[in-house]
């Protein structure tokens, strides 16, 4: 009887640990939604190549992917950036009016690989107790801010990424209001990242948060030149460029603001392959071409030159 009560306890347990922690496969047309819950807490969605025209999870909050706090551990992984829908994960929320394309409300979150289209608020939105979330290899075209870190737990300590919302190999382009913002107590990374042509700062930062930059080239546009520091702006090992002809090439044509820090920046242009006010936004290319000082700007973990910006030198 014991033996048997045994054996069933463990069988038991071996399933609820098997719904709970999932690994379910989504297409376009497909429904985002039950995939996320169905994969569960420490569960993984993998997006297959397409587009997708993102739908909202509410018709009131109209956010196109919600991870509540019962998603803790979840990890969504696309099929990486791009514009080209063969090979690239692309959401797209312009169809259905999607403000927010990833609205994050829990802890020890991973999303890697996404091109995000057309929010009409921001590609991301970390909120409340997010902790310990990564975004990397995601691209962020012509929504209205790249990323809105609103009150986002965390210390503040570099040091400690895990007590961070991260972002890695990003790139925040063309859209009508700030690259990114960050208010309430948020403690925030960004490393090996673009920020490029924005109609409002390139970057604000209000109320006691805390935002480190490594690695990362700021690239003004028409009208946004400004990065706006909050409690703490720290800026290491970034490129910085005003091509404005009024202004003042590099990090004074870009009118830091609030306590901002900058150490070892290099002022120039960094040389994309193809940018420019002309360009139409789906052909921007950041990679970086021969001769650009972002090719050797940043340094890696342990103090070697390494290249500024998401991409890295075009093949």
């Amino acid at each position: 009887m014991g033996k048997s009560f045994s054996i069933l306890a463990l069988v038991l347990m071996t399933s609820a640990g098997v719904m709970g922690q999932q690994t379910v496969n989504v297409g376009p047309g497909d429904d985002i939604g039950a995939a996320i819950q169905q994969a569960g807490a420490e569960g993984t969605v993998i997006f297959a190549p397409g587009w997708y025209d993102l739908k909202p999870v509410n018709p009131d909050n109209r956010y196109g992917i919600r991870l509540t706090p019962e998603l803790d551990g979840i990890t969504l992984r696309g099929a990486g950036p791009g514009t080209d829908p063969s090979t690239a994960t692309i959401l797209d929320g312009e169809a259905w009016f999607v403000a927010t394309g990833f609205r994050i409300e829990t802890f020890d979150v991973t999303i890697d690989g996404f091109t995000i289209l057309h929010m009409w608020d921001e590609a991301f939105e970390p909120y409340g107790d997010a902790l310990n979330v990564e975004i990397r290899n995601c691209w962020s075209l012509a929504c209205d801010s790249g990323a809105d870190n609103d009150g986002t737990a965390g210390s503040g300590d570099p040091d400690n990424p895990e007590d961070l919302i991260r972002y890695k190999n990003c790139i925040f382009a063309r859209g009508g209001d700030d690259g990114t913002d960050t208010e309430g107590d948020s403690s925030i990374l960004f490393e090996n990242c673009d920020f490029y042509d924005w109609d409002s700062d390139i970057m604000e930062n209000v109320d006691n948060t805390t935002v480190y930059v490594r690695n990362t080239i700021f690239h003004a546009g028409a009208l946004s030149d400004d990065l706006v520091g909050g409690a703490l702006l720290e800026l290491k090992n970034c490129v910085f460029f005003d091509p404005k002809g009024s202004d003042v090439d590099g990090i004074g044509g870009l009118a830091p603001e609030g306590n901002t820090v900058i150490i070892d920046g290099v002022a120039g242009d960094p040389l994309y392959v193809n940018v420019g006010y002309d360009v139409y936004y789906l052909d921007l290319d950041f990679h970086l071409r021969p001769g650009s000082p972002a090719l050797t700007a940043g340094r890696d973990a342990s103090g070697n030159p390494t290249f500024a910006g998401a991409l890295g030198p075009a093949q």
